[in-house]
């Protein structure tokens, strides 16, 4: 921002740009660097976008006032948009001050239907005599399909699509969902800038920018799931071979999957983004003559951004694939034991249909279901959660000077020197609940209870680390179900119709309901804790002194105008990066342990050459090559995160068990910053404005024609 690094509330631990929070009235334009110079400090990989914010003394002298409002309707969210900005100015003889804002109120609609982002699987028509494969999920055990034998009479398979061969593999998702999503983001922006010339060599500008932005995100869907991870309760009606294979099964794409319906939700989601930013900045500029210029200036910039996050799930089945046959075993002291959705359906006992055939979701239910779902008493409570909250602080500060000398033959030498430090702390969270704290009823019961993450009925308090039993030794049931017409809700329940043709219109939680997550959760279950994600959650601080020395100047050239730069930066960064240990994994969905933290230290020096050229060939013909070194931090989170293990319930054991299925780790073995080496050629027209004394401006035509290499090249950064 007005060529020195600013930190955004949207991207506290990236330097990639988030310009959501940012009211683009603020700004009197861009430049754009499509090739870094040895001036252009803080540069990025691929480019630099440096936003101008308007100052008084680039206005008119004396007073200038303005201002706009307007307002949009979306005929979706049924609401007006309303924005206003305004900006009052004043440029006198030798000073100026500036004020601007700018708020909006802005409501958006967005909606999905198809497969959901819980992954797909390569389930195949392998099986033998005693072991029927994956199609026969939610069969009795028996296969879908029709034996296929060897030449010896031995079962070999069970082929599924008709083909007569038992040698296919078919794309099977974990599940299917459609949802509405309504974005609601508010959002307030501010600007002030002052200017005094304290004579005709030095200038002295003072600035702040301001922003603050509440985001809510509310969604209401359906989840269409198996009820066993990646299983195949299902045939494949209509598919097509791919030609590809894998494990010596051909590769199948699903148009119509034909269910045993298995598990089938509703659900609510809210996010509540909550970011603020502030941006201040202080400059001397002084110049003696003509030939010499030179600039001292500091910087500091803090942000923060909130996340907070919160889900509510209903289901329409009977809940007697969950322990106890579907009653929730809970304490006298609550109401004993509960019958979950007693009017909901039995899984596999009803048909349903998900063709894609045209591209999107067609869904087919039977009419038993299709009246169930208008019924709001037939829908059970199944979970309330609040995960991956994440708070996070960051703040920069710089001390820069910058000095140009020109030469008699109009030949620049540019040169400057820059200190700035950079930290940010990232604390993400779940919103955990102690169950049965004080319970007694079996004499091995904790006193302080257990932690549970994912508050749900399928959730049985069985695990060794931590259980709560009654007197006979069962475990109890975490999640405490009611219907999702109970007196709880009143009000709150909502019929949502939504964006995938055959389903029916379905009740949710209506998202607002959640805006505030924390009370949310303790409305249910008191006690609600911010229980550390160990594996994203991490300070880091980037000190950084650089130094650059530049030539440039123009001329002619085989006959042809031209303009040229060239220079080198040195950049020394130091870094320390505090990362935590996770430790033993807890149950209930509870992250691991925080077992301590690994600081780590590192600090390397970056030599940065940057050559520029560009030729007028003609009047509106230009062409231009650069070569460069670039070198950019990395997003903060490659440098501080950790292991992240990823757990499901499965059913297919009794009692059900939390079970890790993937990690992940975001954090570089090594950490240090991303240098990449920069070739690019490329042609350009130059065009006149129609107004007289205007801009010239340039057209690119064709490829850039560039050649990347990292230091490290098993590195992926962000760009």
């Amino acid at each position: 921002m007005n060529g020195e690094q600013f930190l955004g509330a949207n991207s506290v631990t990236t330097v990639q740009p988030n310009f959501t929070d940012i009211p683009s009235q603020l700004f009197s334009g861009a430049t754009v660097f499509k090739s870094p110079t040895a001036s252009l400090q803080q540069a990025g990989l691929s480019g630099t976008v440096d936003l101008l914010t308007r100052r008084p003394m680039d206005l008119k002298q004396g007073l200038t006032l303005s201002a706009a409002a307007e307002g949009q309707y979306g005929d979706r969210t049924e609401k007006w948009s309303p924005s206003a900005n305004g900006l009052i100015a004043y440029h006198g003889d030798r000073f100026g001050v500036l004020v601007s804002a700018a708020y909006s109120d802005l409501t958006l609609a967005n909606s999905f239907r198809g497969l959901q982002d819980y992954g797909v699987a390569l389930n195949n028509e392998g099986g033998s005599a005693t072991n029927q494969g994956a199609f026969a999920t939610g069969n009795n055990g028996v296969s879908r399909g029709r034996p296929v034998r060897n030449a010896a009479g031995a079962i070999i398979g069970y082929d599924v699509n008709g083909d007569g061969d038992a040698n296919d593999a078919f794309i099977t998702p974990q599940s299917h969902t459609a949802w509405n999503r309504i974005t609601n983001r508010e959002r307030f922006g501010a600007n002030a800038s002052l200017q005094f010339e304290i004579n005709d060599a030095l200038k002295l500008t003072a600035d702040g920018f301001y922003t603050r932005q509440t985001q809510y995100d509310r969604t209401a869907g359906f989840q269409f799931q198996n009820v066993d991870w990646l299983s195949s309760p299902f045939l494949p009606t209509r598919s097509r071979d791919t030609g590809a294979v894998v494990n010596g099964y051909n590769v199948n794409t699903v148009q119509e999957y034909t269910y045993s319906l298995p598990s089938f939700d509703s659900y609510s989601e809210t996010f509540r983004t909550v970011s603020e930013s502030q941006n201040y900045n202080l400059q001397l500029d002084w110049q003696p003559s003509d030939r010499f210029k030179g600039t001292i200036r500091g910087i500091y910039g803090k942000a923060s951004r909130k996340r907070d996050q919160a889900y509510t799930q209903f289901s329409l089945t009977n809940g007697t694939q969950w322990a106890y046959n579907g009653v929730g075993n809970y304490p006298a002291s609550i109401g004993g034991d509960r019958q979950f959705n007693p009017t909901g359906y039995q899984i596999y006992s009803q048909t349903a249909t998900v063709d894609y055939s045209s591209g999107a979701p067609v869904f087919g239910f039977s009419p038993a279901f299709l009246a169930q779902a208008s019924d709001p008493s037939r829908y059970g409570l199944k979970t309330i959660s609040s995960e991956g909250n994440q708070y996070q602080d960051g703040d920069l500060w710089a001390v820069r000077a910058d000095g140009e000398y020109t030469a008699d033959n109009g030949v620049k030498l540019a040169f400057g020197g820059r200190y700035g430090e950079r930290s940010v702390d990232q604390f993400t969270f779940d919103r955990v609940s102690p169950f049965y704290a004080g319970n007694r009823d079996n004499p091995a019961n904790p006193a302080g209870g257990c932690l549970v993450k994912w508050k749900a009925f399928d959730v049985n308090l069985n695990d060794g680390k931590c259980a709560v039993l009654d007197a006979q030794g069962n475990a109890y049931t975490a999640g405490y179900t009611r219907q999702a017409n109970d007196p709880v809700f009143a009000g709150l329940i909502k019929q949502y119709a939504l964006p995938a043709g055959g389903a029916p219109a379905l009740y949710a939680l209506d998202p607002r309901a959640m805006d505030d997550s924390e009370a949310w959760q303790n409305k249910f279950y008191p006690g609600s804790q911010n229980l550390v994600n160990p594996a994203d959650s991490f300070t880091v601080n980037v000190r950084q002194i650089s130094g650059y020395g530049q030539v440039s100047g123009e001329g002619e050239l085989f006959g042809l105008p031209f303009r040229a730069n060239g220079g080198l930066q040195v950049v020394n960064t130091r870094l320390n990066v505090r990362q935590n240990i996770v430790g033993a994994p807890q149950p209930y969905g509870v992250s691991g342990v925080d077992a301590g933290d690994v600081v780590t230290k590192r600090e390397f020096t970056d030599f940065l050459p940057a050559f520029n050229i560009a030729f007028d060939v003609t009047d509106k013909l230009r062409a231009r090559a650069a070569f460069s070194k670039t070198m950019t931090v990395l997003d903060f989170l490659q440098w501080g995160g950790g292991l992240n293990v990823n757990y499901a319930i499965n059913t297919q054991v009794n009692p059900a068990r939390f079970e890790a299925r993937t990690a992940d780790s975001a954090r570089q073995p090594e950490p240090e910053p991303v240098a990449r080496d920069q070739c690019r050629g490329e042609p350009g027209i130059l065009y006149r404005p129609l107004q007289p004394g205007g801009t010239r401006r340039l057209l690119h035509l064709g490829r850039q024609l560039h050649h990347d290499h990292d230091r490290d090249p098993q590195r992926h950064p962000r760009q």
